[in-house]
Order: C-alpha cells, then sequence, then structure tokens
C-alpha cells in the first residue's frame, strides 16, 4: 500500500550489480554476468614451471577400481532375481550427460565463456547468477529465475575446474 502511495518501492537486501542485471533483463531478455578476476598469484602464461599450477582436477582424478564384480542375475538355489545391476556411468559420461541438456530460456543469449587458466577467478561470475536467481525468486519473476539458472549451468559447464580454483565453487555451494 504504501509502495502506491510513495510511488516508488524499496527493494532490501539487493546488491547493485544483481539489480542491475534485472534491468539489463527487462530491457534485453538477457543479463550480462559480472566479470571474471585476474589473479596474479598464478602465472597468466598456460606454460607453468608448476605441475600443480597446471592440472586439472580431471588430470588429478583417476576412475575408481570396483571393489568387486558383480553378477547380473542373483542365484540362490531355485530362485533368480532378474533384477540386473546398474552399471556405474564413468566420470566422462556423467559430463556428457550434464553438458547435453537443452535450454527452455537461454537461446538467444551471447556465449558462455570458458575459463582458460587457473588465475581467472570466476567466483563472482558464478555468484551473480546465483544472486539473480534469489531475487527473482524472492519476487516471482519465473522468466529471470529460469534465465538465471540455465545461465549458471552454462557457466559450470564450461568451466574448467583447476586445483587452485576449487574455492570458486565452494563460495558458490555457501
Amino acid at each position: 500500500m504504501a509502495k502506491a502511495q510513495n510511488g516508488f518501492a524499496v527493494l532490501e537486501e539487493v546488491d547493485e550489480g544483481t539489480f542491475e542485471s534485472f534491468i539489463e533483463w527487462a530491457y534485453n531478455v538477457y543479463y550480462t554476468a559480472a566479470e571474471f578476476e585476474l589473479k596474479a598469484s598464478s602465472p597468466p602464461s598456460p606454460v607453468s614451471s608448476s605441475k600443480e599450477d597446471c592440472e586439472t582436477i580431471d588430470d588429478l582424478l583417476t576412475e575408481p577400481e570396483p571393489l568387486m564384480e558383480q553378477p547380473t542375475d542373483w542365484d540362490w538355489g531355485n530362485f533368480q532375481s532378474g533384477k540386473k545391476s546398474k552399471k556405474a556411468k564413468t566420470r566422462q559420461e556423467l559430463k556428457a550427460d550434464f553438458t547435453r541438456r537443452e535450454h527452455t530460456v537461454r537461446r538467444e543469449t551471447p556465449s558462455t565463456r570458458a575459463n582458460r587458466g587457473a588465475n581467472e577467478d570466476y567466483t563472482e561470475v558464478f555468484l551473480s547468477h546465483a544472486r539473480l536467481f534469489v531475487f527473482a525468486d524472492k519476487y516471482d519473476i519465473q522468466p529471470v529465475k529460469t534465465l538465471a539458472l540455465e545461465e549458471l549451468y552454462e557457466t559450470l559447464a564450461t568451466y574448467t575446474l583447476y586445483r587452485g580454483r576449487t574455492g570458486d565453487i565452494l563460495v558458490l555451494l555457501r
């Protein structure tokens, strides 16, 4: 009621960047995420003298060995369950499933830039999408909510997780 009488509304707990993203969406039907930051602590060149600086998590992880081979049919005397055990998906299969997702809103937006090195801090990029999603959820703006989620998804799908950049993801999870 006071909003109608005063002619303006006060949006509490909304930071300036999130509101700017919302206004950009209102005019353009898309928004620009926050920019990544270059960190000076990691060398910007792709060639590094330290193996830790250039390895990605995919390079570090190996496929786990199965503890034991499980039979596809259990046979206890005359009883057979008929259930076949599901083979666990490999990391590559899981990533392929994740990246094949179809977008419902994010069709005409500019493409997402993938990170290119461990010196690129994507914390604010992830958080800008998450903050806009929370804003849209709070004010029940479904198209913005869907777009923010799809933008976050696309950024995560193209993101290479370097050992030194795990904090970018952890901040998002908090």
